[in-house]
């Protein structure tokens, strides 16, 4: 479902209220996010690949790098 934001009057707020609103907003995300735990294996490979990182053996690419070759499909 599309939803429109066009009817919710929230641009009359001041910028205070508008700023409280959107972190409120953020933060109920993240909360969602973090709703479903992850299952053992998941957590395996996530130590298995910070280990590989912490070790050398994989090398980490700035995410303007990550970003610039997603953008180019390559």
């Amino acid at each position: 479902m599309t939803r429109s934001f066009d009817d919710i009057e929230y641009l009359h707020l001041p910028t205070a209220e508008r700023l409280l609103l959107a972190q409120d907003i953020l933060d109920s995300v993240v909360a969602d996010a973090h709703g479903d735990p992850l299952t053992p294996s998941q957590m395996a490979e996530i130590e298995r690949r910070c280990a590989d990182i912490d070790s050398g053996k994989v090398q980490c690419l700035p995410w303007n790098q990550v970003r610039t070759r997603f953008l180019s499909g390559k």
